[in-house]
């Protein structure tokens, strides 16, 4: 299984390098520059009684250039879970995307992200890949769609959710 996830993993890193190639729009040199997201997350189960945490995130990154254009950076999330009594969680999570394919206004981006849940809760390392579009609305404002599919390190298994971010992002 784990070689087949890698194998994939590769063909869809060669296939963004074609891509980029091919259909962007962009330079290829790609100038250095701040990003900064912010806007409303959510988390909702994939097994069992659909259950949905919603909160805020704002990240703050660093755009560059190797092979695809690349953004790393830093988020910081802040969520209330309604189950049970009801929890405060945080979440403070490194992170690295890369634009697989530009195509007019709207990028395509994949990546992972890794870093510790906090809060009214016992802290859990998650980790997991990411995948999601930018819309630019202008050269340095666009609208941000992101879905991530965390693993729980502690217990190294997965954590049958996906987390959800709706927001807009500006470089600068």
């Amino acid at each position: 299984m784990k070689t087949k996830l890698l194998v994939s993993i590769i063909a869809l890193c060669a296939c963004g390098v074609l891509a980029q190639e091919t259909f962007s729009l962009k330079p290829a040199e790609v100038p250095e520059q701040w990003t900064l997201s912010l806007g409303g997350s959510g988390t909702t189960t994939t097994t069992g009684d659909s259950q949905t945490i919603f909160g805020t995130d704002i990240s703050l990154g660093r755009t560059g250039h190797l092979l695809l254009p690349l953004e790393g950076g830093l988020r910081q999330s802040f969520g209330y879970d309604s189950r049970d009594d009801g929890s405060v969680l945080f979440s403070t999570r490194g992170y690295l995307d890369a634009t697989l394919l530009s195509y007019k206004k709207l990028d395509l981006f994949v990546g992972g992200n890794v870093g510790l849940i906090y809060g009214n809760t016992t802290p859990l390392w998650e980790a997991g890949p990411e995948a999601g579009l930018r819309f630019w609305l202008k050269k340095d404002v666009g609208i941000l769609g992101r879905v991530e599919y965390p693993f729980d390190l502690n217990n190294g298994r997965s954590e049958d959710h996906l987390r959800y971010f709706l927001g807009i992002q500006v470089k600068f």
